[in-house]
């Protein structure tokens, strides 16, 4: 695709070309790079997911702060900014989970996050919250059986939430302030490099410890204690105990529940 930026001879114009060159330039460095660490074994999203992750960022969702990628997809985005082979056989997921800040997502311009979704697979189609008086999706769904579901901290008044700002509901859990908290930014290995949010690695570990208490499922406790034990060696030891501190200061039923974590966990 041509542009027209002026004439040949305009000083406005050739920095604008200039401009143009030094992005594309920057950009195909970028794309070596993140092949480089793909090809080094550093995990990466799949190519679907990672088209996924591509038009949320692009949408600035992330920038803005209005949500953050969490679950196992997290997860899998953390050895490159750690610099930390992670257990590769934790990593795998059909889910793209993303948490509304519900502070920031006020701010945001209104947009339909099914549209969004649609750019990088147009059958992605919205799983409506059966049962529940809001008409607003927390789960959407592709042909090739990804879903990205939206979800939100706890509110004892309503569950789902409807989020107007991105024309979608969230699923309301326990424990997502602590893990969103400011979050890091870091790049997904796709394409030239996705900027992101993410939980802080260390929350993220300590979160699984909570969480997996209440995991009915017993193959999804013991991916959530072996996630948390995987960062635990990943991590600083400084990083991990602000973390722990954090949690326990909650009150009395977070500290049981990190300590009981912990020993579940064999840490």
């Amino acid at each position: 695709m041509q542009r027209q930026i002026g004439p040949a001879d305009d000083p406005d114009a050739i920095r604008e070309a200039d401009r143009l060159k030094a992005e594309a330039q920057a950009a195909k460095n970028a794309r070596k790079l993140v092949s480089a660490l793909r090809r080094a074994g550093v995990s990466a999203p799949t190519p679907a997911m990672g088209r996924v992750l591509e038009v949320l960022s692009n949408a600035g969702l992330f920038e803005s702060g209005a949500v953050v990628l969490v679950g196992t997809l997290a997860y899998a985005c953390y050895s490159a900014p750690l610099g930390y082979y992670l257990p590769t056989d934790l990593m795998a997921t059909e889910d793209i989970d993303l948490s509304v800040v519900s502070l920031a997502v006020r701010h945001i311009e209104k947009t339909d996050i099914l549209a969004i979704l649609k750019r990088a697979d147009a059958t992605f189609e919205p799983i409506f919250n059966s049962g529940h008086s809001t008409s607003l999706p927390s789960k959407f769904r592709s042909a090739n059986t990804m879903i990205v579901e939206t979800i939100t901290n706890l509110r004892r008044s309503e569950n789902p939430i409807e989020v107007p700002e991105l024309r979608s509901s969230a699923t309301a859990l326990r424990y997502q302030d602590y893990l969103v908290e400011e979050p890091d930014r870091v790049i997904a290995l796709h394409g030239a490099g996705v900027p992101l949010l993410t939980p802080q690695p260390a929350r993220y570990a300590v979160h699984k410890l909570i969480v997996a208490q209440e995991r009915p499922e017993v193959f999804k406790r013991e991916k959530d204690l072996a996630q948390a034990r995987a960062l635990f060696d990943a991590v600083s030891d400084d990083a991990i105990s602000d973390a722990l501190d954090d949690a326990r200061r909650r009150g009395r039923k977070w500290a049981t529940a990190v300590d009981r974590g912990l020993k579940l966990a064999g840490l």
